[in-house]
């Protein structure tokens, strides 16, 4: 046998050593994909990120990140060029859900930025929601901080025909906004108007337009299902009372009352005279 022939078995021999070694290697590192995770991790072997057998994944900074709202964060999705979604959660799970399909936990008491933070230049709105089924949305809180209030609408610009809160409905057979409190010694609902500066005669803190042709609509009504003993009305000036209407309807007024037109009474009339009180008509 020749040197040269010598030379191929030898390169032959090693070629298929190290073929079945890597055969081998590559049979246990796909069986350490398929029962293990997938790690990224630093030069400190630190964990970044994980991709566990379940198909989860996961990500950990280990150092502090940009906050820029277009080019900071742990994960980043540049949807420029893109002109379809940017990213899509979906789920066909039915009932047997044991977790949201997408949550936001921000989990110290001392967290002081946004849980989630929506800024959008566009036409639309900055969150849609729809659905065919369950409440839109559900709002709730356990705070104790005065001044917490569970939900803060701020209009920051001055337009016209524009408000913070426009409500609407369709629904004819129910109230297309309902209010509920328990307070003590509050409103269930309170009006705040403030001077915006210069001359506001023409302003009211409610308005009501009672619109539609033919509309035989109530402008305000009142009405105690279970029974008051407390006052239907109090209109106030300063703390002083100047109408208020009483749970057994009596009136006081408290100035002068101009009528235009005819005055009906079905009884009498009394008025003050010096330190006595004068009737007209009969009493019932």
């Amino acid at each position: 046998m020749t040197k040269r022939s010598d030379h191929k078995k030898l390169v032959r021999d090693y070629g298929l050593i190290i073929l079945f070694g890597l055969l081998f290697m590559a049979k246990f590192a796909y069986a350490a994909l398929v029962t293990d995770s997938v790690k990224v991790v630093n030069l400190q072997n630190d964990v970044m990120a994980e991709i566990s057998s379940a198909g989860t994944f996961a990500v950990e900074p280990r150092s502090e990140l940009s906050s820029s709202t277009s080019a900071g964060g742990a994960i980043r999705l540049d949807n420029t060029l893109n002109k379809g979604a940017g990213l899509v959660m979906y789920t066909n799970s039915g009932s047997g859900s044991n977790g949201r399909l997408v949550s936001a936990r921000c989990d110290h008491a001392y967290f002081d930025q946004d849980c989630l933070h929506v800024s959008n230049d566009g036409e639309r709105s900055g969150i849609g929601v729809l659905t065919t089924k369950g409440p839109a949305m559900t709002l709730s809180s356990s705070t104790t901080t005065p001044k917490n209030h569970v939900l803060g609408l701020v209009l920051q610009s001055q337009v016209t025909d524009t408000s913070a809160l426009n409500v609407f409905s369709d629904n004819n057979l129910h109230s297309a906004m309902q209010v509920t409190g328990q307070e003590r010694g509050r409103g269930t609902l309170k009006i705040t108007h403030v001077n915006p500066g210069g001359s506001d005669q023409h302003a009211a803190a409610l308005s009501i337009d009672l619109q539609g042709s033919g509309t035989a609509a109530q402008g305000i009504f009142v009405d105690s299902t279970t029974g008051t003993s407390g006052k239907l009305l109090n209109i106030r000036n300063q703390g002083e009372e100047r109408l208020v209407l009483k749970a057994d309807g009596t009136l006081n007024v408290e100035g002068d009352v101009y009528v235009a037109g005819n005055l009906i009474v079905s009884g009498c009339v009394k008025y003050k005279s010096g330190s006595g009180m004068q009737t007209l008509g009969t009493c019932i």
